[in-house]
């Protein structure tokens, strides 16, 4: 059953999705404009074994200069069909997920393209430096922290999502600690820090709300951002799993890594359809995009454990940078990571991540990461 569509339009961007009672198959075809009958180019998607719900509104209006509108009928007995009429578009991509079932249209005007970084030169923190307390501008800090004019450039945005939220818990650890409120304390910092630094940044959520993955995207999309780092935080059956890693977007490294992506995608109760976002991945143009993420996930990963490695090393364990379908990353159209912090279900790392200090450290290893990438970028002039 077709339940409902809906459309959300920003500049030079557009999502449609389909909300069904479960999942479906369907077939994606085009149709060029045909003049003669006064017809658009028009994209559309045939839903097998599907019906109309009665309360389906049939048509959408949406006019922003790259949809017409959609609109969707019963084409035969067994098949529903969603017409898209295009105005303009550069490139668009389906995405079929769950919880609730859903295939996600995204539309765009141009193909934008993700800025690559130049030359890395790695350094450590110079000896006595209290990096926490330098990025805070609290005390413990030896070296000042100098105050440079910004640059006549444009100011980078970057989005912070922390991950999940409102009824959607995360995961659940040890004594009962929930993700959503680690990832949400440590993602607050990561804003904070990086907003006194003078950086433009943009929470997706900064209380406990619950918010939908494509809801997450939209938000990214939707500011043009520069940047996506989505924070979570691992779980495990093995109590005696922990560690830190962060991944980009790409076709699971390993088993483990495409368990870690089945369930942040999960968030809200459902399960994704991981060989549908792998099978996507192919047919994407965006080794641009994957290229400058993975950077970003190094730069962020290689700062964490610059930090945490010699302050905790009973406890720090360094599981490096991974490749996994994150429906949160395919949806975004600029580079984008996913931050895993550590285990709830450890022990000895649950109960560091529910302190205060250790999340600063965790935070100043991400804002270094974002800082040493952001520099890497060709200034654009205003």
């Amino acid at each position: 059953m077709i339940q409902d569509i809906r459309n959300w339009s920003f500049d030079d961007y557009t999502r449609v999705v389909v909300y069904t009672d479960r999942k479906i198959s369907y077939a994606v075809r085009e149709l060029p404009a045909d003049p003669k009958n006064g017809k658009p180019p028009r994209i559309y998607l045939d839903f097998e074994h599907a019906r109309l719900a009665p309360e389906l509104r049939k048509e959408l209006a949406i006019n922003d200069g790259l949809l017409r509108r959609a609109r969707i009928a019963q084409f035969d007995r067994d098949t529903a069909r969603l017409v898209l009429d295009v105005q303009r578009i550069a490139r668009y991509h389906v995405v079929p997920f769950s919880g609730p079932p859903r295939i996600v249209i995204d539309v765009y005007g141009s193909d934008r393209k993700v800025q690559v970084p130049g030359p890395v030169v790695r350094k450590a923190p110079p000896t006595g430096e209290d990096p926490v307390g330098a990025l805070l501008g609290g005390g413990g800090s030896s070296v000042p922290v100098a105050k440079t004019a910004p640059p006549k450039a444009r100011k980078k945005v970057i989005v912070i999502d922390a991950g999940h939220g409102g009824k959607d818990p995360g995961a659940i650890g040890y004594k009962g600690v929930y993700e959503k409120n680690i990832v949400l304390a440590v993602a607050n910092r990561v804003a904070e820090q990086l907003r006194r630094r003078g950086h433009r940044v943009i929470q997706t959520r900064d209380k406990d709300v619950f918010l939908t993955l494509e809801e997450r995207t939209v938000i990214a999309n939707r500011e043009r951002a520069d940047l996506f780092v989505s924070i979570h935080a691992n779980s495990a059956r093995n109590p005696a799993a922990h560690g830190i890693e962060t991944y980009h977007l790409a076709r699971a490294t390993d088993k483990r890594s495409r368990e870690v992506a089945a369930r942040e995608n999960a968030s809200g109760g459902g399960d994704s359809d991981m060989d549908a976002l792998e099978e996507l991945l192919g047919a994407l143009r965006l080794s641009n995009k994957l290229n400058v993420s993975s950077t970003v996930a190094r730069f962020v990963q290689n700062n964490l454990k610059l930090l945490l490695a010699p302050r905790y090393r009973d406890t720090y364990r360094d599981l490096g940078v991974k490749g996994a379908p994150f429906y949160v990353l395919v949806g975004t159209d600029m580079a984008a990571i996913l931050v895993e912090l550590g285990f709830v279900t450890h022990p000895k790392e649950s109960k560091l991540l529910q302190t205060s200090r250790y999340r600063d450290y965790l935070a100043t290893g991400i804002v270094k990461g974002i800082e040493e990438y952001l520099k890497k970028l060709p200034k654009v002039p205003i």
